[in-house]
């Protein structure tokens, strides 16, 4: 009987030894970051694929690293500190112009989501900016890029870096000043009455508009159409040597767009979790507008012509940046999207 109870202890002893670490296995979660540029609004897919536990379904407890700068975000993932990063896609081709192997793997924005908006008296007609005070970030990045270009497209030409005149017009009063500063900083200079126009992210744009009695002048996502505003790229080094949690990462970021994408009405409710202290009528607004926009795109497809307009509009700036030399067949890799939207479409 005791060599019995032996036998069955010894037996259940095994099973555990066997059992146990399995599903301990099964349950652990791989700790993945992603390095954003800020806090920002355009990157709700994200937040979105973190919020529905889309990653957790792949095994990966994603979490955000706010580097608070886009070139800091794309450092921490060349220095190994970061999974990913998430910015405007001009800053991967710099890092690889400067020699950083890194990839673009899928986008989060593939519109300009960016809106032209000033005071009520100033119109898209740029002779009706003569004597204003344009606020914008500090270059590189697109939202100075596009203001820039209608500038320049129009007839006005600098006096200095941040002041322009129209043609001829030599009268100080008509110029138009550009006031630059860090991201973030526009929407308080725009509200406390020291700025008249800007190009906006919402939901800064929105806030304008309900808060400031400021009204869109130029809407880019309809003037513009399709182009890569924001991505999520990785180290090479890191597609070589874990190709597998690559893949995890876009399966789950495919099924969040898609699912985002037919139930547009829950990312208010997401943004208002990681917005929180935003007006709610606000977070109403710049949702609404994003999705009418199709701002949130719902593939992780990226399209060559689509990066091909972002380089386009970054050159209009900035025509010596070796960042335009950076080919989208060297940068781009779709591989991990294709076979993920593949699986979805099943």
């Amino acid at each position: 009987m005791r060599s019995l109870r032996a036998i069955l202890y010894v037996s259940v002893l095994l099973v555990l030894a066997i059992a146990g670490p399995a599903s301990s296995q099964q349950g652990e979660m791989k700790k993945l970051t992603v390095a954003e540029a800020g806090r920002l609004f355009i990157y709700m897919p994200l937040y979105y694929a973190i919020d529905k536990g889309f990653f957790k379904k792949e095994g990966l407890d994603v979490s955000m690293f706010t580097a608070n700068r886009r070139d800091l975000a794309m450092k921490a993932v060349i220095a190994g500190e970061s999974f990913a990063s998430v910015h405007d896609p001009i800053e991967a081709a710099l890092a690889r112009s400067r020699g950083a192997d890194v990839k673009i793997i899928a986008p989060v924005v593939d519109v300009a989501a960016i809106w032209l908006v000033g005071d009520q008296d100033i119109t898209a007609d740029t002779k009706t900016w003569k004597g204003k005070t344009a606020v914008l970030p500090t270059p590189p990045n697109t939202n100075y890029s596009m203001f820039m270009k209608d500038l320049r497209d129009s007839g006005w030409v600098a006096v200095d870096p941040v002041t322009y005149k129209m043609g001829n017009d030599n009268d100080p009063a008509h110029y138009v000043h550009i006031a630059l500063g860090s991201w973030g900083t526009q929407l308080p200079v725009l509200m406390a009455g020291r700025g008249n126009l800007s190009v906006l992210l919402e939901p800064d744009a929105s806030t304008t508009v309900l808060k400031a009695h400021m009204h869109v002048i130029k809407d880019y996502p309809r003037l513009l159409g399709t182009f890569l505003f924001s991505s999520i790229n990785v180290a090479a080094d890191t597609i070589k040597k874990d190709p597998a949690t690559v893949e995890k990462f876009l399966d789950g970021l495919t099924m969040a767009y898609r699912d985002a994408s037919s139930h547009p009405s829950e990312f208010a409710e997401v943004a208002q979790r990681w917005f929180p202290g935003a007006d709610t009528e606000v977070i109403k607004r710049a949702v609404n507008t994003m999705v009418s926009e199709k701002s949130f795109t719902a593939s992780t497809l990226i399209r060559k012509s689509d990066f091909l307009k972002n380089q386009q509009y970054f050159g209009m700036a900035f025509p010596d940046s070796p960042a335009l030399n950076v080919k989208w067949e060297e940068i781009g890799d779709m591989s991990f999207a294709e076979r993920a939207t593949k699986l979805v479409a099943r």
